[in-house]
């Protein structure tokens, strides 16, 4: 069969389509997968952390996370460091709630730390400014490019089609109806049609004239070189800055935070700049990784929704056409979820 055959097509191969396209695949649909790109190698995936944790303070976010958790937490490309989530003085009741709520129904390892546990427990952090950490041992990060290929390979194993190279210019619903895909081979007609395409995916479905809470924003994240070994023993969150981390071996770690760069185009690769904020939030909460050296970093451009989880549901005007996209830098650990529920969808049709 070609590609104009396939049942179902799915546009974009990031974390997020490459995890739907094995799940289709397994699950026995013709399943083909185009990528402007390579497989997991670009986009938000190619710059993500990879970090895959369960503990979050939001419980729907920590739900989802939990699911992805399980599937990845045990995978190869798994490495675990723990996780340390740091919370200022008026979250320290929410935290603590949710702390119980995932001990609960997860039966998921957390160590609540108060400022003078974490001083104890963890030397380079200064506790000023915080309430409580949430630490999960068994957290860590996956290497996303990796992720995204096994993916991809395992839905090549059932039958799947992956085409990479391959941009995609509209879509359409013909006059009998029927979706359209336009792009560099030519004009493909799927019986159904997934939408993962990130950033990309506002100009992709500007022709639905259907609302859609989704805006493109840069993710950064530089590497660092410390002066010492395992300066930063684990991935962590400081929630009173915005700043995230994680070990990358050695010396070497990575610090990512938020950045105000919105509505980018979704190819946008500016050069790293200085950032005073990032500068300031590395030395206060971090003092002995201030002096760090930077050996570069990753930018990219991520769709993001206002809630942070993601649009994941089937169009309100074409019954034959589902979007998973929006997570707002979270692909990793929400593509388990997003997978399951695009799944469920197609087997229900």
């Amino acid at each position: 069969m070609t590609p104009r055959d396939a049942d179902l097509v799915i546009v974009g191969a990031g974390i997020v389509g490459s995890c739907i396209a094995a799940a289709t695949a397994r699950a026995g649909f013709d399943t083909c997968v185009v990528e402007q790109q390579r497989i997991g190698a670009s986009g938000a995936t190619g710059a993500s952390g990879g970090i895959v944790r369960t503990y979050h303070d939001d419980p729907a976010l920590a739900d989802r996370a939990a699911l992805a958790m399980n599937a990845l937490g045990s995978s190869p490309e798994f490495t675990r460091t723990g996780f340390l989530s740091l919370h200022p003085p008026e979250a320290v009741e929410r935290a603590v709630a949710e702390v119980q709520r995932l001990r609960s129904r997860y039966a998921t390892e957390l160590e609540l730390l108060t400022p003078e546990r974490l001083s104890g427990r963890f030397p380079m952090l200064n506790t000023s400014g915080l309430g409580v950490g949430v630490f999960e041992p068994n957290a860590g990060f996956v290497d996303p490019t990796a992720l995204s290929r096994r993916f991809a390979r395992e839905a090549r194993e059932h039958g799947a089609r992956l085409l990479e190279g391959v941009s995609v210019s509209a879509m359409r619903v013909d006059t009998s109806g029927a979706l359209e895909l336009e792009c560099s081979l030519g004009t493909l007609r799927p019986r159904t049609l997934i939408v993962a395409a990130g950033a990309a995916s506002s100009a992709l479905l500007a022709w639905l004239d259907e609302p859609l809470a989704l805006r493109s924003k840069g993710i950064c994240a530089r590497h660092l070189i410390a002066e010492t070994e395992h300066a930063l023993p684990c991935g962590f969150e400081d929630l009173t800055t915005g700043m995230y981390g994680r070990p990358l071996g050695g010396r070497r770690f990575l610090i990512g935070r938020p950045t105000t760069d919105w509505d980018l185009p979704p190819n946008a690769s500016p050069p790293l700049r200085a950032d005073p904020l990032f500068e300031y939030a590395l030395r206060m909460r971090l003092p002995r990784c201030a002096a760090a050296v930077s050996e570069g970093g990753r930018y990219a451009v991520d769709g993001y929704t206002p809630d942070g989880l993601g649009i994941v549901r089937s169009s309100a005007r074409v019954g034959n056409l589902f979007i998973a996209t929006g997570f707002s830098g979270s692909g990793v650990k929400l593509a388990p979820a997003a997978a399951e529920r695009v799944l469920n969808w197609v087997r229900a049709r």
